[in-house]
């Protein structure tokens, strides 16, 4: 079966590097017969390997799109989707991300009864009440949340989190308090997600802001 990997690009908070590192990274850790799409407001700059695909809603902003992959319908996908965003290294295979047992996976390891949605898989068009929840009362949940994790963890109440480990925080894990030098790979660790700050051009060659160096970024992010 042909699975899909997808991002999203939107506005200028990241550029096309970020896309084209992301998908020389999924090309290299991932085995299983793919598609790499990603949602964007501006294709202009991305190589013709990349899928693109317009945002469909363009009265949202930023990770608010994400919830348009919970549409029965999303463009012309089908089947398994894993999403990823841009702020993400991976330092080992994805395979187990689409081996995984689960209707829906998301990463709810970081806080207690709480989702992040850095990393996701579903079947499209397997939760479509996220959506059409969501459409329902737009304005209204988008003055009163965060951002599109706080809709998924309010709507899906049931939903398989990765096992422990495979995706960490850098700040939560790979830089923990009172340690020395630079910053660590946790051993059992598949994806560093760099949400927030720093970014990971920022911090590859050199601390930056108080943030350890991460030298290994250089290893896997290209």
């Amino acid at each position: 079966m042909l699975v899909n990997v997808v991002c999203l690009k939107w506005g200028t908070k990241y550029d096309c590097d970020y896309v084209n590192r992301l998908y020389s990274m999924v090309e290299r850790n991932l085995t299983v017969p793919h598609r790499f799409i990603c949602l964007t407001d501006d294709a202009s700059e991305l190589p013709s390997e990349i899928e693109t695909r317009p945002l469909e809603h363009p009265e949202l902003e930023g990770w608010w799109h994400k919830l348009t992959l919970f549409k029965r319908r999303v463009h012309d996908l089908e089947g398994p989707t894993l999403f990823l965003d841009l702020d993400i290294v991976i330092v080992d295979t994805l395979d187990p991300f689409f081996q995984q047992e689960g209707e829906f996976c998301i990463i709810g390891d970081w806080t207690p009864n709480w989702y992040n949605s850095a990393v996701f898989r579903l079947d499209i068009g397997s939760h479509p009440e996220v959506w059409e929840s969501f459409k329902r009362g737009q304005d209204e949940i988008i003055e009163r949340l965060l951002g599109d994790q706080d809709w998924i963890t309010a709507t899906i109440s049931k939903a398989t989190v990765w096992p422990e480990g495979w995706v960490v925080s850098y700040k939560k894990h790979c830089v923990p308090l009172g340690g020395e030098g630079p910053a660590k790979i946790p051993s059992n660790a598949r994806i560093v997600a760099f949400h927030g700050l720093p970014r990971q051009h920022e911090i590859k060659d050199g601390p930056s802001d108080g943030w350890k160096q991460a030298p290994w970024i250089n290893e896997y992010w290209k």
